[in-house]
């Protein structure tokens, strides 16, 4: 047995939850670095709130269960989301193994969730891994559908050289060895890993060159912007973020931001100076380079994450996963 309740406030920089999340089967999308910064810049209070779901142990008062939610009242209408806005890409529970398995076939969880909740119009949580559906399903009286659109990542191996000459082809290899070469032609090439003041700074960069490029693109937002620069300096996960910069004499050509997941580099930010390298190709050369630096640092896994754009199966042949949507 759980005790679930909910509160509008909670200190994910806590131990209690420093050990939960080290127990549970998450992501870093539900890390203390990772919430604390989302519900600090993402949630709307003028017509959004916190809703954090709480399980206990009621016999040890342990945390043994957490999901991030949002309430938003817009329109006059409810709706109830899981914490993403457009930023985390993975939606997982947070839940002790051993209280996972002993949810199953407890409908009474699923009962008892829903009237914490509230009245709602809505319940909506996404985008949702196949891994995590089986929690989620024991957790909510919601339907799963799967999206249109997956997951996707490679694992890179060493030596990179020859990974790449097996995994994307010769002649791919090769087309990306010529650009390396011609923007060297334009002179010295560097890759760095920033540092957090540096990763600041490289986001503010990525923001105004990617102005007008996309839709809707959450970066452009002050609040987004500010969160990604919180996680970069996260006092309660140093290191959680990692940031690539790649430069022309000094001169930013590219920029590749993420965060790190034990062996996993999940990337959510790419910029690129198309206007002045277009040629080169700057984005998939970030992106190349990044894989490579990742995986001489040990790294096991470059998550492309959501998403279906043609470059990811084009020019890296990733391995695509299916993700869902679970509606009520």
């Amino acid at each position: 047995m759980l005790d679930f309740s909910c509160t509008d406030r909670f200190d994910f920089g806590s131990s209690e939850y420093r050990d939960l999340a080290r127990r549970a089967p998450c992501s870093a999308f539900q890390s203390p670095a990772w919430l604390s910064a989302f519900y600090a810049h993402l949630v709307d209070p003028r017509t959004q709130e916190a809703v954090v779901v709480v399980g206990r142990d009621p016999r040890t008062d342990v945390l043994m269960a957490l999901v991030p939610l949002v309430r938003d009242r817009a329109g006059g209408r409810t709706s109830i989301r899981y914490a993403s806005a457009d930023v985390t890409d993975y939606a997982c529970p947070v839940v002790d193994p051993d209280a996972a398995s002993g949810l199953e076939g407890r409908t009474v969880w699923r009962t008892q969730l829903s009237e914490l909740l509230g009245p709602f119009d809505r319940l909506v949580v996404e985008p949702v891994r196949d891994e995590d559906t089986t929690v989620w399903s024991r957790l909510l009286a919601a339907g799963k559908e799967e999206l249109e659109h997956g997951h996707h990542h490679v694992r890179p191996e060493q030596p990179f050289t020859a990974w790449c000459r097996t995994q994307l082809g010769g002649r791919k290899a090769g087309q990306i060895a010529r650009k390396l070469r011609g923007l060297r032609g334009e002179g010295a090439v560097r890759l760095d890993v920033l540092d957090a003041e540096q990763t600041e700074a490289a986001l503010a960069w990525a923001q105004r060159t990617r102005r007008g490029r996309f839709e809707e693109d959450p970066i452009q937002r002050p609040e987004v912007l500010d969160f990604y620069r919180h996680v970069a300096r996260s006092d309660e996960q140093p290191g959680i973020a990692r940031c690539y910069r790649l430069t022309v004499d000094d001169k930013t050509v590219a920029v590749c931001f993420g965060i790190v997941d034990d062996a996993s580099f999940r990337y959510l930010v790419l910029a690129a100076d198309y206007t002045d390298h277009r040629r080169f190709s700057p984005g998939t050369l970030i992106l190349h380079l990044a894989m490579e630096e990742w995986t001489q640092a040990g790294g096991a896994v470059f998550d492309f994450t959501i998403g279906d754009e043609a470059y990811k199966q084009r020019d890296f042949r990733c391995i695509r996963q299916r993700l869902y949507r679970y509606v009520q």
